[in-house]
């Protein structure tokens, strides 16, 4: 299984997007994937430990804090052999400390291939 870490908190829909796209992609490769958005927050009684961020969820309202999202993800995170890391990734406090669970846990780290802009491959062409 892999992993599917990125940012959440800040993006426009939870950059629901991206991880799905990326998703599709490794589903097709033949992986078996789990990406943080499917994943249900960690249950706990009484009110939410304070995280580092208010939340992008509408499945579960009731949790207002990172925390319980992010301790529900690492334990899907260590059930998996390795991890996708998707671009932007180190701006995200949640992808950070996915990433260096991962590692540390000695999961294969992937990474998503870096977007190249259209002009570049035009300049490789005109050198040629």
């Amino acid at each position: 299984m892999i992993y599917v870490s990125g940012p959440i908190n800040g993006r426009l829909a939870g950059n629901l997007p991206a991880f799905r796209f990326a998703e599709r992609e490794l589903v097709e490769l033949g992986h078996e994937v789990v990406v943080p958005h499917d994943v249900a927050p960690h249950e706990h009684a009484g009110e939410c430990p304070v995280g580092y961020a208010e939340p992008h969820s509408v499945d579960f309202p009731e949790h207002t804090s990172t925390a319980c999202f992010i301790r529900g993800d690492l334990r899907a995170l260590l059930d998996c052999d390795a991890i996708y890391m998707l671009r932007g990734w180190e701006r995200s406090v949640g992808a950070r400390l996915e990433f260096d669970v991962a590692a540390t846990s000695g999961l294969h780290v992937v990474y998503q291939a870096p977007l190249v802009p259209v002009d570049f491959y035009a300049s490789l062409v005109r050198s040629s």
